[in-house]
């Protein structure tokens, strides 16, 4: 096989008219390019591509009412493909810290200093029960809502560009069905 090839072959080597250096071709993913070209799956920061316009969508925003209280229950139903669909997410977003059993023994917050709380616990404090602190356990629908959104801490960061607000609540379903499992 001889030949100098187009774009610098060695000698003795076939060539394919390609060049062998990674800077003459663009780099493309579904995401997009190295040069910004946005990708068919790519959502722009901060975006998660929600027409909160509609009535239905603009509803499942609403966490809090006028005065700043929560509001009370889940405008989601609590279905089989909700409570999959909270799975799902949950299993993607929360378990890396939560665990998947919800005892915030997932791989990433077992790291952590201090752990993130276990949905099964109705307190946390030391033994003479002095630092009393309720835990997700004893929060609303609404408080955990806001917690997914807002974050909380210094470890639980915010998370309201990354879970649509249809999934934030259907992942509340799951952790509340996580939580009746736990009772058993």
């Amino acid at each position: 096989w001889r030949g100098s090839g187009e774009r610098g072959g060695r000698e003795g080597w076939p060539t394919t008219g390609l060049s062998a250096r990674s800077s003459d071709r663009p780099r493309r993913s579904r995401f997009g390019t190295a040069s910004g070209e946005r990708g068919r799956d790519a959502v722009a920061r901060g975006g998660l591509g929600v027409d909160d316009t509609d009535p239905e969508v603009a509803k499942l925003h609403k966490y809090k009412n006028a005065d700043g209280t929560y509001i009370k229950g889940n405008p989601l139903p609590k279905t089989a493909e909700v409570l999959a669909r909270g799975r799902e997410r949950y299993e993607i977003t929360c378990s890396v810290c939560h665990g998947l059993s919800g005892r915030g023994d997932g791989i990433v917050g077992r790291r952590f200093p201090i752990r993130p709380p276990s949905f099964h616990e109705r307190t946390t404090g030391d033994l003479l029960g002095t630092a009393y602190k309720p835990t997700v356990l004893a929060l609303s629908d609404a408080e955990i809502f806001d917690v997914i959104t807002t974050g909380k801490g210094t470890s639980m960061q915010p998370y309201a560009t990354q879970v649509t607000p249809r999934d934030r609540w259907a992942i509340i379903h799951y952790v509340r069905a996580l939580q009746l499992r736990g009772k058993n």
